[in-house]
């Protein structure tokens, strides 16, 4: 069964290796670690991890006790600037699914109800950090 809001693999790993890292924030964790909780593979993590450290999301550290962390606490990390250091910014166009030739987008109601959706999910994001996907009690309440 398809989502309405697809997320690709490389923003998926980057929010839960955020996530991961968010439960020990002050440690540097080897990406093996990261990778072997997550199942994904080294080398699409160290694509990630790249993109997650170029935004400052994260730090790293070489040598025997290096590996990365969070740059910033969790409660000061939205789940969007992760997904956008992958991702890019979220649109907020009210573009439809079909090409532009066939559907002019503004007038579409297809285009405007994935553009709610779009709005949404952007709100969501903004609004939740790393902090509150960590802490069992914030999600009881929300």
């Amino acid at each position: 069964m398809g989502t309405p809001i697809k997320i690709s693999e490389a923003a998926s790993i980057a929010l839960h290796a955020c996530i991961w890292l968010a439960r020990d924030p002050d440690q540097y964790h080897a990406t093996r670690e990261i990778c072997a909780a997550l199942a994904c593979s080294q080398s699409h993590l160290a694509k990630v991890v790249q993109d997650l450290a170029r935004a400052r999301i994260i730090q790293s550290q070489r040598g025997p006790t290096g590996g990365i962390r969070l740059a910033n606490r969790p409660d000061q990390t939205t789940l969007r600037a992760v997904y956008e250091a992958v991702e890019g910014v979220i649109a907020q166009d009210d573009a439809c699914l079909l090409p532009l030739p066939v559907c002019p987008g503004k007038s579409c109601v297809l285009g405007r109800a994935l553009a709610q959706l779009r709005n949404q999910f952007a709100h969501l994001l903004s609004t939740t950090t790393l902090a509150d996907l960590c802490n069992p009690t914030t999600q009881e309440n929300t």
